[in-house]
């Protein structure tokens, strides 16, 4: 099965190569709706990006964008994050299907957007594999959540639902029973489901969406340690603190210093990071 796979998979990069140089890329997903298109080389520069991705970013013309990186468009602190995704798809070659994102929009509001990003690669020599091709850069893909058209039947599949609902209720506990009720699924049947939709459990998935709403929380606002975590669904500020130095490598203190602006914090709110 596996080997049927690669030599399809050959198969398709060979024929992609044969394309004429003038195969209208940008004419099919230039002005695709209600989805950011965009390419970025190794550096994080970007070299294309579809009318709604140069809109997100408040620029009139793709010339604005090309050349710069999300820091020129974005809060430094999202930016930082975006950059660390790309290096990570970079480094291991592995795709990010569907990950929760907190984006900044051209009006400088935040919103959610599911986030997509694949290695870009390169041609392979001649009788290599296409996964030893060199990886050049990313190629992403972003939705803003809000703008789902839930009536078709792509939504209808992917429990759009339920992600709604786990990004307007994250502050509160969720129970995997009470996604899975949303869904008209028993909780093994709605897991499997999840997992084979967004690589992820229903508990990671919402664990992402807590931990990027309690990184922006830090940068954007002045509200203490303990406050940001009980705002965004955490036990308590201890569970906090170890969840968010797992994810960021570094302490809710520390990130807050670093990218937003600092605040005193007791010396009790120190020792519970």
């Amino acid at each position: 099965m596996g080997g049927n796979v690669k030599i399809e998979t050959f198969k398709t990069a060979a024929f992609m190569s044969e394309l004429a140089a003038g195969f209208p890329f940008e004419a099919l997903f230039g002005t695709t709706p209600n989805v950011c298109l965009f390419v970025k080389n190794r550096a994080g520069r970007f070299l294309w990006g579809n009318a709604f991705f140069v809109e997100l970013c408040g620029a009139a013309s793709l010339d604005e964008i090309v050349g710069k990186t999300d820091f020129d468009f974005f809060p430094r602190d999202l930016a930082l994050d975006y950059r660390r995704e790309d290096e990570t798809v970079v480094a291991t070659g592995a795709p990010i299907v569907d990950r929760p994102w907190l984006v900044c929009n051209a009006n400088k509001t935040i919103d959610w957007f599911l986030s997509n990003k694949w290695p870009l690669r390169g041609r392979a020599r001649r009788g290599e594999a296409v996964e030893a091709a060199p990886i050049l850069g990313v190629v992403g893909a972003m939705r803003n959540y809000r703008r789902f058209d839930k009536t078709t039947p792509e939504q209808n599949n992917d429990l759009s639902d339920v992600v709604d609902f786990m990004l307007s209720n994250y502050e509160r506990k969720i129970e995997t029973r009470e996604l899975a009720d949303l869904a008209f699924l028993s909780t093994s049947q709605f897991e499997r489901r999840f997992r084979a939709i967004f690589r992820m459990t229903p508990s990671r998935f919402l664990a992402e969406i807590r931990l990027r709403a309690s990184a922006r929380l830090l940068t954007s606002t002045d509200l203490t340690l303990a406050q940001v975590a009980s705002r965004t669904g955490f036990f308590d500020q201890s569970h906090f603190g170890k969840a968010f130095r797992a994810e960021y490598g570094t302490t809710p203190k520390r990130y807050r210093a670093e990218y937003g602006t600092p605040r005193c914090e007791s010396d009790d709110d120190g020792a519970k990071e």
